[in-house]
This record gives structure tokens, C-alpha cells and sequence, in this order.
């Protein structure tokens, strides 16, 4: 079943490896993310997520904290901008892993990146209402 990808701080490196290998469950996934109910974790198996109104962002770097919406519906790197930060980017469509970052806690929807607990922030949005990002 088609879903969005659940990226987690806890995400092994074994399951990023195994998951990469299967790109297509991971363009698959990501590309049908709009409707669906379920959603797929690292592993592959299925996972129902509550949808979240609000979250709280915390960007560790800058020690800048956010409020992320489900109205303004903004990917984490659209967050960052919004605080005045400057985050490095290329494609902001998940393509090119110039944006990609360490989540250290909660979840987010999204592609993962090529490092353990690597996220793309120009696709990743939060499903846990506390996120803490090393940016």
C-alpha cells in the first residue's frame, strides 16, 4: 500500500541501507503521499499515523524553536526559511541531498537521506508534535 515514508531518530542503519535498495518502494511511496491513510515506516510494514495540527521545531544550531501547522502545511526547509534561516538547498524536490540533515528527535514524513537519521528538510514534514533538527 502506497504511503508516505516515517522517518524517525531511531531509524537503524540497516533499514536506511535495505531501503535504498528498494528505491522504487521509496519513489513509490513518496510520490503517492497526498491521500492515503496508511504509511509505511523504514522497514516497509505499515503503520497508521494520527495526523498532527501543530508541532513544535526546534533547529539545535541556531537554538531557534518554530511552530510548524497543518494549515500552512510548510516542508521543514520552508519552516527554516521562515525563522530567517539559510539552510543549503539545490532542488527543493528530494533529488539532489543538498538539504539533507540529522532529525534528533521525533518523526517526520519524507525521504530519508544517505546518512543514519538523515532527512531531505525541502520534503520532510513533521508527524510527532516535537522535532528537534541539527540545523
Amino acid at each position: 500500500m502506497p504511503g508516505r515514508v516515517l522517518l524517525n531518530h531511531t531509524s537503524s542503519t540497516s533499514a536506511l541501507h535495505s531501503l535504498r535498495q528498494s528505491s522504487s518502494l521509496l519513489a513509490t511511496s513518496w510520490s503517492r503521499n497526498s491521500d492515503q491513510q496508511q504509511r509505511h515506516i523504514m522497514s516497509g510494514a505499515s503503520y497508521d499515523v494520527k495526523d498532527i495540527e501543530e508541532a513544535r521545531v526546534t533547529f539545535t544550531k541556531s537554538n531557534i524553536k518554530m511552530i510548524w501547522t497543518a494549515k500552512e502545511n510548510l516542508s521543514i526547509l520552508q519552516l527554516a526559511e521562515k525563522a530567517g534561516l539559510k539552510p543549503d538547498f539545490g532542488c527543493r524536490s528530494g533529488m539532489c541531498g543538498t538539504c539533507e540533515r540529522k532529525i534528533l528527535k521525533g518523526q517526520v514524513y519524507g525521504p530519508e537521506g544517505w546518512e543514519p537519521q538523515g532527512i531531505y528538510i525541502c520534503q520532510s514534514k513533521p508527524a510527532s508534535t516535537e522535532i528537534e533538527i541539527d540545523l
